[in-house]
């Protein structure tokens, strides 16, 4: 398992800047992730490398952008592609 030297909790706007101020400060053992919904953008997450699936998955179905979408009903469908994407299928 790979050493971390920080954990983000959170993937809300302060999350991301912390992600990206952290990425150009030379850390790098953290991923962005896109999250889209039915195709379409709704937001980012950061993990570490490697992370878990359902780990990834939770975080993303915590977005409020997803959540939104969902209104109240469980995905169809939860694709992750580890280190790269996330997609809900509605």
């Amino acid at each position: 398992m790979k050493q971390l030297d920080v954990a983000i909790v959170g993937a809300g706007f302060g999350g991301l800047c912390a992600a990206i101020k952290l990425r150009s400060s030379g850390v790098d053992s953290l991923v962005i992730l896109p999250v889209q919904v039915n195709g379409k953008r709704r937001g980012e997450i950061s993990v570490a490398p490697g992370a878990a699936h359902d780990l990834i998955e939770k975080e993303a179905l915590s977005l409020d952008a997803v959540a939104r979408m969902l209104d109240g009903k469980p995905p169809r469908k939860v694709i992750v592609v580890q280190d790269r994407i996330v997609n809900v299928v509605v």
